[in-house]
């Protein structure tokens, strides 16, 4: 007697879920991180102790670029000059309440970025210049959860919701704007 195997299609779907599996997903524009260029968060996983105040911390940065990729990482026609330089202001307040086998906390940051991007855009009757300069407040981000631990010494490890909120400059006609115009929602383990 010949036995027929329970699910026919089983090497099929293990076939179409490999695949899934190394396809890229994105929910942002090719991947781009949703925080601006030059703002920075608790990447690191330290956090200041529980106190009664907050602590509030300044930031800058300067970024620029001279070349544009494409997803594969081959340079584009496009020429670009992009300059970004933040300052931003970031709120944490930690406190001695358990939560998670951890402490609560909750953080924000305030940005503002003063940007300019210069395009040379290659066309059949020529190259179309484009130019454009943002300065303004970003949007800010606040984390109303933040979790610390410190599992050893010289351990730390934070967990967090951060909400990016679309506060920042923008409009759709300008070439670049401080400002997404979209709420982000995005949990992080650092």
């Amino acid at each position: 007697m010949h036995r027929k195997p329970a699910f026919h299609g089983s090497r099929s779907l293990i076939a179409v879920a490999l695949a899934c599996a190394a396809c890229a997903a994105h929910s942002t524009e090719n991947g781009a991180p949703i925080t601006p260029i030059g703002i920075f968060e608790f990447g690191a996983g330290t956090l200041p102790p529980s106190a009664v105040s907050a602590t509030v911390g300044l930031r800058g940065a300067s970024y620029s670029a001279s070349q544009l990729r494409d997803t594969r990482g081959d340079r584009a026609p496009v020429d670009i000059k992009l300059k970004v330089n933040s300052a931003s202001v970031a709120i944490v307040k930690m406190t001695d309440v358990p939560l998670l086998g951890g402490t609560y906390g909750f953080t924000a940051v305030i940005p503002y970025l003063d940007m300019s991007n210069r395009l040379t855009i290659p066309t059949p009757v020529g190259p179309v210049p484009l130019t454009g300069t943002n300065t303004a407040v970003g949007d800010i981000t606040i984390a109303p959860v933040v979790v610390k631990w410190a599992p050893s010494p010289g351990l730390f490890v934070n967990g967090r919701v951060e909400l990016q909120l679309p506060t920042g400059s923008y409009r759709a006609d300008r070439l670049i704007n401080a400002g997404s115009n979209h709420w982000t929602v995005s949990p992080a383990v650092a």
